[in-house]
């Protein structure tokens, strides 16, 4: 099975890269993955596609709002 994973934001990835991985262990396949929103400046999106030597590296990802409309407050 093909699934689209789909959560409000992303901040480190985390919560993602649970999602895959439970996923993974139902034998379904994340075939993109979606928020709202990715935070400037964590990068989650990274995370995501280097975790387990780059498993997931070509998920796409997917945000409602691109990060250009948000500023990194951080900087």
């Amino acid at each position: 099975s093909r699934v689209v994973l789909i959560d409000d934001l992303i901040a480190t990835g985390g919560t993602a890269i649970s999602g895959f991985e439970l996923c993974k262990i139902l034998k379904t396949r994340v075939v993109e993955f979606c928020a709202v929103i990715n935070i400037p400046g964590l990068d989650g999106v990274k995370k995501i596609h280097q975790y387990h030597d780059g498993f997931y590296k070509n998920v796409s990802v997917f945000t409602l709002i691109h990060d250009s409309m948000v500023g990194d407050e951080s900087s």
